[in-house]
């Protein structure tokens, strides 16, 4: 008698976990890119900090726009 309310929670669960999912993502994504700024010279840390934003911004300014040695993408591989 238990598993038809048991099966309609599981359905709930998770669709909450896929809403908090699509959230997490959308908050998440392009974090993991940084623009390396040694390259340019003329302007301060703090005056590149403002201007730029994009990858386009990083590029224009001269920069390299690399991923992190940290990301997402080798969490598996940095626990072993």
């Amino acid at each position: 008698m238990s598993i038809p309310a048991v099966g309609t929670l599981m359905v709930i669960v998770v669709l909450v976990l896929f809403i908090f999912s699509i959230i997490g993502v959308n908050l998440l994504k392009g974090t993991s890119f940084y623009c390396d700024t040694d390259a340019i010279i003329g302007l301060g840390k703090k005056e590149l900090e403002l201007l730029i934003y994009t990858r386009e911004d990083c590029l224009n300014y001269g920069g390299q726009w690399l991923l992190r040695p940290d990301n997402y993408d080798n969490v598996g591989n940095a626990m072993i």
